[in-house]
């Protein structure tokens, strides 16, 4: 009788194993590598955004290039797309306090911080493209 008792228990846990597995959602199609761009891509990319930045007004031209270090390419483009001068201010507002260190103070301290070493390094250097003032900007 024994052997009966856990010849059933194994067949009922082996059709309910089969009953959820049959019930299961297929699986996912595995993601398709996306392709990396090619340099002529990456290129025309690079230029269509340095076209935007030059069709900037001075004011967000020169915190672009400010801040050309800490952002991303995605942040950049977003960036970019804006159309109003009110949507650039909030992008920059936001873009400043996601990076605030201690967001209890009042006062955003890396921002601080950034722009004082930025003038530094203007000072110092003549631009950031020099690296002792990317070094300056980044430490």
């Amino acid at each position: 009788m024994r052997s009966s008792l856990k010849a059933l228990l194994l067949a009922t846990a082996l059709a309910s194993i089969s009953a959820a597995v049959a019930a299961a959602p297929p699986a996912e199609k595995p993601v398709e590598k996306q392709e990396k761009p090619t340099r002529a891509e990456r290129k025309a990319e690079k230029k269509a955004r340095e076209e935007a930045i030059t069709a900037l007004p001075e004011k967000y031209r020169g915190w672009v290039y400010m801040v050309e270090l800490l952002t991303s390419e995605t942040e950049l483009d977003t960036f970019l797309a804006l159309k109003e001068d009110y949507q650039r201010d909030a992008f920059i507002r936001k873009f400043w306090e996601s990076r605030d260190t201690y967001r209890s103070t009042a006062r955003n301290e890396f921002k601080e911080r950034w722009e004082s070493n930025y003038q530094l390094a203007l000072q110092e250097f003549g631009s950031i493209e020099d690296d002792r003032g990317r070094v300056l900007l980044l430490n």
